[in-house]
């Protein structure tokens, strides 16, 4: 018996000094072998395996140690739990107190096989379980590992008693043995990543009862984009959305969002974590990215502000021109459309003449009436309850706004774009219905038909072809000034200084690239004319038609040459913006027979067309043919 006493005292000996390879090992290290432990805990009261009972499981991995606490667990439904444990050390199951008669016991685990220890107990009060499940509350899935506070009050009393966090097991579940009658309450443990939520119920006899408590596990990513120069939302802009969780070195790919109308998306993040938002390769933006902490529950809200990137086609390319059909969705066409521009975000702003409205087509194609009813007449206001009469030449500012030629009611319009997209209409310059050459401040100037328009790139002078007064005036937009720059009034085409000079239904204005002079079209006299801005004196470049030049109307400026749409012969050309007078005219695209075709430069056919505009972001000319009532695209390759 003695000896058999010495051996036993050996064992635990080498065990222990074994297990100090151990201490300084973390519990859950994936490379340590390790085995089961099985400890059975026994209701000697009515012989019964006990449910959901609180076990501390100690080791200890020195002989002249202490044993120490790494985990507490709770029974199973059948009274048992198995729990994983490095060997070789020895372990100690002990009962918590709190409810149960105390009881120990020890088993040193030496090598793979599984041990079991079984723990005598009896409980201290009439005790229920109770089954608390915790859920996604998105996908209902359960949330293995979450923390959980318990508390309970016997029923009657004011005052909760707190019984600690605890953690869901692996199938999302975490099963109390408590005193009855009590109400029980659970609630999130980790407050500062999830709402505070809990779940309530009472235990009022020896019959279990079961609980969930739903938790999201997402936070509500609000994220908005806008134009740093004229604070309009970025509507219809794909971004990609990356997620990097707690405890995760790298950022994954979690989803692509596009913005809406409103440059708006909203996407639940998993929490806690970092979001990164990033949009590459835009063809109107710079490069744009962002990382923000999604710690908590509440709402996480992101601004973009993007900034324009510098145009990458500043010189159209002329070399295999292609054209192509503006095609308008949601049952919208168009009549007698007179000219079109763009904002710089791909947006595409058209005066539809015969209808008296502005259409606008967004970068994704999708087609509005920004503004008009339909009606014409001249009413000011919001978006479609305005009103145009036959809306001619339009220009579109660095901040957005777009400057509208009303032509049949002789004054000059402003339609501001709120960052929504919503539209304002109101006139700064004329007198509705009131034609005249009076020089002057806002409505107190007087318009004759005006026509073609041209903004200067800081949005100061708005310069208009007048073609019912044969003459060319300013808007000062700073004071919505209106002054007259050149033309007498008489309908012929000569030069001079200011009002010395003529033009004949001029119709088409352009500013030069350095801005000091501005071109304008007479289209009954067939002629080009240059203005100095300097001086106002004009000279004329280009008088009486020929094969690839008649009547024109629109014209651009672009990459040093001056490009023309020829409503007379139903024809797209250029020349050098710099020339001598009759300098020959190069035809790029279209025949003298009208017609309605698109494809190559000769294919190409056109019916009158008027306003002529080069997008310098896409590389794109946009072509009233106003005989077709379409927009054609133009391209280069």
């Amino acid at each position: 018996m003695k000896k058999t006493y010495y051996i036993l005292i050996l064992g635990l000996a080498l065990g222990l000094a074994a297990c100090k390879k151990f201490a300084n090992e973390a519990f859950n290290d994936t490379t340590t072998e390790k085995t089961t432990l099985k400890v059975k805990v026994m209701n000697d009261k009515d012989n019964r395996l006990e449910p959901g009972v609180k076990i501390l499981i100690s080791r200890k991995i020195d002989a002249s140690a202490a044993f120490q606490v790494i985990d507490t667990v709770r029974t199973n439904a059948q009274g048992e739990l198995t729990y994983q444990v490095p060997f070789p050390n020895l372990f100690r199951a002990e009962i918590d107190t709190a409810f149960y008669k105390y009881d120990s016991k020890e088993l040193l685990m030496q090598n793979a096989s599984n041990g079991e220890l079984v723990l005598h107990t009896k409980p201290k009060f009439g005790m229920s379980t109770v089954d608390i499940s915790v859920l996604d509350s998105a996908s209902s899935t359960a949330l293995a590992d979450f923390l959980v506070n318990v508390s309970y009050r016997k029923i009657g009393t004011a005052k909760f008693i707190d019984n600690g966090s605890e953690k869901t097991n692996a199938s999302g579940k975490l099963l109390l043995s408590l005193p009855y009658p009590t109400e029980v309450k659970v609630k999130i443990g980790n407050t500062t990543a999830y709402r505070p939520d809990s779940v309530s119920v009472n235990l009022l006899d020896e019959n279990s009862k079961s609980t969930q408590l739903k938790v999201s596990t997402s936070a509500l990513f609000a994220f908005n984009a806008s134009d740093a120069l004229d604070l309009q939302y970025v509507a219809n802009t794909s971004f990609n959305v990356y997620v990097k969780k707690t405890g995760e070195s790298a950022f994954t790919l979690f989803k692509t969002m596009l913005t809406d109308a409103s440059g708006n998306f909203n996407l639940m993040i998993p929490q806690p974590a970092q979001v990164k938002v990033e949009m590459l390769n835009n063809t109107y933006f710079t490069n744009y990215s962002v990382v923000a902490d999604v710690p908590t529950y509440a709402t996480v809200k992101q601004k973009a502000v993007l900034t324009l990137k510098a145009p990458a086609y500043t010189s159209p390319v002329l070399t295999n021109l292609q054209s192509t059909e503006l095609v308008l969705n949601n049952g919208l066409s168009l009549n007698g459309p007179q000219d079109m521009t763009t904002d710089g975000k791909g947006n595409i702003y058209i005066t539809d003449s015969g209808n008296n409205r502005i259409i606008k087509v967004d970068n994704t194609g999708n087609a509005t009436v920004l503004a008009g009813n339909g009606t014409a007449g001249t009413v000011d206001g919001a978006g479609e309850d305005a009103q145009f009469s036959a809306p001619y030449g339009i220009r579109c500012g660095t901040d957005g706004s777009l400057y509208v030629a009303d032509d049949t009611r002789h004054i000059i319009r402003k339609i501001v774009i709120a960052a929504d997209g919503k539209a304002t209409v109101s006139t700064i310059a004329g007198a509705a219905g009131s034609s005249g050459t009076t020089d002057g401040a806002g409505t107190t100037a007087r318009f004759n038909r005006p026509a073609g328009i041209a903004l200067d790139k800081a949005n100061r002078y708005l310069y208009v072809a007048e073609w019912g007064g044969n003459k060319v005036r300013k808007v000062d937009l700073s004071n919505n000034t209106v002054s007259t720059v050149a033309g007498s009034g008489t309908s012929s085409v000569l030069g001079g200084t200011g009002t010395a000079a003529t033009f004949q239904i001029p119709w088409g204005v352009a500013l030069t690239d350095d801005e000091t002079g501005l071109y304008v079209a007479s289209w009954n006299g067939s002629s080009i004319s240059k203005i100095n801005l300097a001086n106002s004196f004009v000279t004329v470049l280009r008088k009486g038609a020929t094969t690839n030049f008649s009547s024109p109307r629109g014209i651009y400026v672009a990459g040093g040459k001056l490009y023309v749409a020829n409503t007379g012969n139903h024809t797209l050309s250029a020349i050098n913006t710099e020339v001598e007078t009759n300098t020959t005219f190069n035809l790029l695209m279209g025949t003298t027979t009208s017609g309605n075709a698109v494809g190559s430069a000769t294919a190409t056919r056109f019916n009158g067309p008027v306003g002529i505009w080069y997008d310098k972001y896409s590389g794109k000319f946009y072509i009233a043919d106003t005989g077709n009532n379409k927009i054609k695209v133009i391209r280069g390759n």
